[in-house]
């Protein structure tokens, strides 16, 4: 059976209806488990969600080929972020869109389509190919949570091709950031504002003075940095005795992000001592930069597949993150391919059926490659 545009229609309109914010895939999870039984494979599903709070596991899928050499493996995340409950989807033409009052959930829904569709068209074609594996993940929208705790050791494949990121059909980013957040709490004294303001050490002040020296936006065309909240005082008549931020740095190179990190610590500890003030200081790190090398097999046969399915190949990077950052970790390269997901994590949120309908074609190019 071909790839059929009615069935991704069909599939992606009962699968989006399904609540699935992070920590909260059950729903979705056991969808997903059961159509992947019916394709031949054998699933499994971890514990991850007991162990980072959720109520699902990360679905690991295995099918034996027809063929030797290393499996194709892909993956794809279950969970949406917020507001993800109640959604509805509206077809008009050749777009899939939300009703506005939730998210669509084609992040990561116009990944896990194609998966499903183009591994199907691969099956039922009779062509020769590899054992397929899949990995789809549990709350990747909390900074990959889902694959930190998925038990790698049991993956035979040595690169992965994963669905998830916006562009076009035949985009794929080979490179995406490292990010490093960090809260800074700086502590002055209260004192009346009115009768005895020289007494305090105004810790607003001290912040402000900080923020305003940092640069936000892009440090350099391969980092980006970001104030994102901030906090302080109690009332117009008291001097503030603490003002908190909470920032985040990101940079293709993990030395450059804790470089731009270290030297926003530095301003911050400046202006905390000028104004009398004390800092506190805590920082970490969510993700690692992900960077494959363009020569990479994974690469080779992503560029292969997309000439035999009639698309485009395009190589970017991203400043966006996925699974695919911490796959490098455990040593899987992988190549995040675009799905057309549009407007996401917005209650603007579309997609095409169109893409939906090339990336199947793609993934049932890359299934179908012997080596």
């Amino acid at each position: 059976m071909a790839i059929s545009r009615d069935n991704i229609i069909k599939d992606f309109l009962s699968l989006s209806v399904i609540d699935r914010e992070s920590y909260a895939e059950r729903e979705f999870a056991d969808a997903l488990a059961g159509r992947l039984e019916e394709m031949g494979f054998s699933v499994t599903e971890d514990d991850a969600g007991s162990r980072i709070g959720g109520n699902a596991g990360n679905i690991y899928a295995f099918l034996k080929g027809n063929i030797g050499g290393d499996p194709v493996l892909f993956a794809c995340h279950m969970d949406t972020v917020c507001p993800g409950c109640g959604k509805k989807a509206v077809v008009e033409g050749d777009v899939i869109r939300s009703d506005g009052a939730a998210v669509l959930g084609g992040d990561d829904l116009t990944g896990i389509i194609p998966v499903l569709h183009g591994i199907r068209e691969a099956i039922e074609s009779g062509a020769p190919r590899r054992d397929i594996e899949i990995i789809f993940t549990v709350a990747e929208e909390v900074f990959t949570k889902g694959a930190k705790a998925f038990d790698f050791s049991r993956v035979k494949a040595k690169d992965a091709y994963i669905l998830d990121v916006d562009g076009e059909p035949g985009e794929a980013a080979l490179s995406a950031p490292s990010i490093i957040q960090f809260n800074a709490v700086i502590h002055g004294r209260a004192a009346h504002a009115g009768f005895a303001c020289e007494e305090g050490r105004n810790a607003i002040q001290a912040m402000t003075t900080a923020v305003s020296q940092m640069i936000q936006g892009r440090p350099d065309p391969d980092s980006t940095f970001n104030v994102g909240t901030i906090n302080g005082g109690r009332a117009t008549n008291i001097v503030s005795e603490t003002c908190s931020i909470f920032c985040e740095a990101r940079s293709f190179s993990h030395a450059r992000c804790e470089e731009i990190v270290e030297g926003n610590r530095q301003i911050l500890q400046k202006a905390a001592d000028d104004f009398g003030c004390e800092l506190e200081f805590d920082s970490f790190v969510p993700v690692r930069a992900m960077e494959t090398d363009e020569n990479a097999p994974v690469v080779r046969r992503f560029i292969s597949a997309c000439e035999s399915a009639g698309i485009k190949p395009v190589l970017k990077r991203t400043f966006g993150v996925s699974d695919g950052n911490y796959f490098q970790v455990v040593g899987i390269p992988a190549l995040v391919i675009a799905t057309g997901m549009c407007n996401v994590h917005s209650t603007q949120e579309f997609c095409y059926i169109s893409n939906m309908e090339a990336n199947a074609r793609l993934v049932a190019a890359i299934v179908s490659q012997t080596e």
